[in-house]
């Protein structure tokens, strides 16, 4: 019986990976020089926090908080980027390395997960609606996930985020 479950749980995690391959072919991430369509621009518009800065102490305040970053495993981290636009290109405004339950600015060299969001979402993001947020920013093309793991390892890592796989599908 234990196998059974075993052998369902390992496809479940394969079909979610499929699904973020697959996202990830369809919406790929920018460089930082790579020019950008001028209706990921125009999107700015639909945050109401777009006309003032971006709010990065409260960030660092109100993410760490939040349950989907409190069920990180135990020694992983997740590489936060976020950035805006100038001139249609993408500019990287913050680097950030979040941890269960921690958040502190700076960069990682080889980052298992990369999440990247426009800086138009900071000042939206509390402590309690982070998985409203990335959806809001995914179906505005706002939003990146890049990993350097092979989707196995990354589904067996991270599997205490599958509960939270509605929130960047």
């Amino acid at each position: 019986m234990g196998v059974i479950i075993a052998i369902e749980v390992v496809l479940f995690l394969a079909i979610i990976i499929f699904g973020v391959y697959e996202y990830n072919k369809l919406y790929p991430s920018n460089d930082a020089n790579t020019p950008v369509p001028s209706t990921s621009q125009s999107n700015a518009k639909s945050s109401s926090n777009s006309t003032s800065p971006p709010n990065y102490a409260n960030l660092i305040a109100n993410l760490p908080k939040n349950q989907m970053i409190l069920d990180l495993p135990e020694g992983k981290s997740l590489y936060l980027r976020v950035f805006s636009f100038s001139s249609g290109n993408r500019v990287w405004d913050k680097e950030f390395i979040v941890g269960k339950g921690t958040m502190k600015e700076g960069t990682l060299d080889s980052p298992e997960v990369t999440i990247t969001i426009h800086s138009k979402y900071v000042n939206s993001i509390s402590s309690s609606n982070l998985c409203d947020v990335m959806g809001n920013a995914r179906k505005s093309g706002d939003l990146g996930f890049e990993s350097s793991i092979d989707y196995m390892s990354l589904a067996w890592k991270y599997s205490s985020l599958m509960k939270y796989k509605s929130c960047f599908s």
